[in-house]
């Protein structure tokens, strides 16, 4: 009788145990399901926020002229397998090119995860019949190109771009489409000079300077449109065989002095 009744007993503690392990079971899968859950809404939150930071990395801001970002302080100077460079607090100055002789240079939207905003590379190499510049690009130095002779013949000048340095494309005289960008506030002396396949030019409304020769020697223009009524122009900045212009405006001016005909733009 004793030994039926323990053997009731075992059985009903092995029931009680089993009935015990099914809930926690149950309850472990639910707690690891919530878990998951909860695991891969964060995993796509962050995904979410990376996304938001690499399309934020290649927003320029407005910038009005190049006292705006050129006032921070240089960090330190750098270099990698192509390029040297100036690290500052939010920006790239790239300042030479030292990789292999290419015949189209690409310029980095960033390098050390900044954006590259201004190119100053004096001695360019000679071979480059292209350049594709980012859209980081604020600022072109002086002498950017003038140095590639007469093999560079495309280059887009991003939107973006306000400054346009001194001999920056002088004597690059295989250049014919040049579009320059509607950001565009200073275009430097001798920019372009002898400039020979230039063929025809539009000069944005929010430009605010043309240094002296800019366009000087760019014997095949035949048409420079102007959309800048205020523009300051020296006599020796275009050489084009007409000007189109606003009434009562500096390029009209200018023409008239420069004695090249100038056709008017209806607002």
């Amino acid at each position: 009788m004793k030994k039926t009744l323990f053997i009731k007993r075992v059985l009903i503690m092995l029931l009680v145990l089993f009935v015990i392990s099914f809930f926690v079971s149950c309850a472990n899968k639910e707690n690891s399901k919530e878990t998951s859950n909860v695991t891969d809404n964060i995993i796509s939150e962050i995904n979410d926020n990376a996304d938001a930071i690499v399309d934020n990395d290649y927003e320029r801001p407005d910038y009005n002229s190049s006292d705006e970002f050129q006032s921070e302080t240089l960090l330190y100077p750098s270099q990698n397998n192509e390029w040297s460079y100036n690290v500052y607090n939010t920006y790239i100055e790239i300042t030479d090119y030292i990789g292999e002789e290419v015949t189209e240079l690409i310029v980095p939207e960033e390098i050390d995860n900044l954006p590259v905003r201004v190119y100053s590379v004096s001695f360019p190499p000679k071979s480059i019949v292209s350049v594709k510049l980012p859209s980081t690009i604020v600022i072109i130095g002086e002498h950017a190109f003038s140095n590639t002779g007469s093999l560079l013949k495309s280059i887009n000048l991003p939107e973006g771009l306000i400054e346009i340095g001194d001999y920056a494309f002088k004597e690059c005289d295989q250049l014919v489409d040049i579009e320059i960008p509607s950001t565009i506030r200073k275009i430097g002396a001798s920019a372009f000079e002898y400039c020979h396949s230039i063929n025809s030019l539009t000069i944005p409304a929010a430009i605010e300077e043309i240094g002296a020769g800019a366009f000087w020697g760019c014997t095949a223009l035949e048409k420079v449109t102007i959309l800048n009524p205020n523009i300051s122009l020296d006599i020796s900045d275009l050489t084009s065989k007409v000007i189109y212009g606003y009434i009562g405006s500096t390029a009209a001016a200018y023409a008239a002095n420069a004695k090249i005909p100038f056709k008017v733009i209806e607002k």
